[in-house]
């Protein structure tokens, strides 16, 4: 039986729509500083409210939104407020019943690294990301070198910088990771939850959080391929190593990034949706990742993933 997207669906990081947006914040930082992207912003009877992402927190603390707000109440007053003030409107939910094919034909036209997966009356019963579907993926060569789906008008930073600086590029040129660059070598990556866990480790002061140098919060242990390396080998990297992206270097010099979504789209275009649902299918990857369904009543029932 073909697979619906509700069987593959993963369990949403969450914020109920009047906690306050430093709520949305800790859950993205998480306890290691390797939380969730994107946080759903939940009414009661879990109904979809909005989603608050990296980079919807980026913009606020850059003041790029609620600038308004943000003369009142000042920066640190801004995390206090209600986070559905700053939640952007869902466009991307799905029915539950949909099958897999059509969900990823969606995310490749829409070029979506994720879609919220709902029952009745917009019921938030999970999400599916990019990194819930990569792993199906692993173990394959797919005849297309890195080079050919990587990104390469890259924006980047010098270590010294400060990390106000990364974080207004991130947010002018649309960009989750920033390649940290020194003359012509890599020196590491930044990324929005590198910036995120520095503004939580400095609540009480963050003017001095961004003035932190970006060596002082970069990562400098940098996953990287080469750009000749087969597709395969950068899923195998990005599923195994968990990251969300992973340079591309030729004689220690950036020529590129791919990024799980780069990644995904290259498979499904590659290949066709179809193909790649019918991959996921056979996949015995699909037997840790099932949540149980609303039941006819509309109610939510308990999560039943196992890890």
């Amino acid at each position: 039986m073909p697979l619906r997207l509700g069987d593959v669906a993963e369990a949403a990081a969450t914020v109920k729509w009047d906690e306050p947006l430093l709520k949305a914040l800790e859950v993205m930082v998480g306890r290691g500083g390797e939380g969730p992207y994107r946080v759903v912003v939940l009414a009661p009877h879990n109904v979809i409210r909005g989603i608050i992402t990296g980079r919807v927190m980026l913009e606020v603390l850059a003041g790029w939104r609620a600038s308004a707000l943000r003369l009142k109440v000042n920066l640190r007053g801004l995390l206090e407020e209600p986070v559905h003030v700053f939640a952007n409107e869902v466009y991307n939910a799905l029915p539950h019943w949909l099958g897999l094919a059509p969900a990823i034909g969606y995310m490749l036209e829409n070029r979506l690294g994720y879609v919220l997966v709902v029952g009745e009356h917009i019921r938030l019963i999970g999400i599916v990301e990019e990194k819930t579907l990569l792993p199906y993926l692993v173990g394959r060569k797919y005849g297309t070198a890195v080079k050919e789906v990587m990104k390469r008008n890259l924006s980047i930073v010098s270590p010294e910088e400060p990390l106000r600086n990364a974080l207004a590029k991130m947010v002018t040129h649309m960009r989750r990771r920033l390649p940290v660059v020194q003359g012509r070598e890599v020196k590491g990556i930044v990324t929005t939850t590198d910036i995120l866990s520095a503004i939580i480790n400095n609540i009480d002061n963050l003017n001095e959080a961004l003035n932190l140098s970006v060596r002082e919060v970069m990562e400098s242990n940098v996953t990287h391929i080469a750009p000749d390396d087969d597709l395969g080998v950068a899923i195998e990297k990005l599923v195994e190593e968990d990251v969300s992206s992973v340079l591309v270097l030729r004689n220690g010099h950036v020529e590129g990034i791919i990024t799980r979504l780069d990644a995904l789209l290259a498979v499904a275009r590659l290949l066709g949706v179809r193909r790649v649902a019918s991959i996921i299918e056979a996949s015995p990857v699909k037997s840790v990742r099932v949540l149980k369904l609303p039941s006819s009543s509309g109610k939510m029932l308990k999560n039943n993933k196992a890890h």
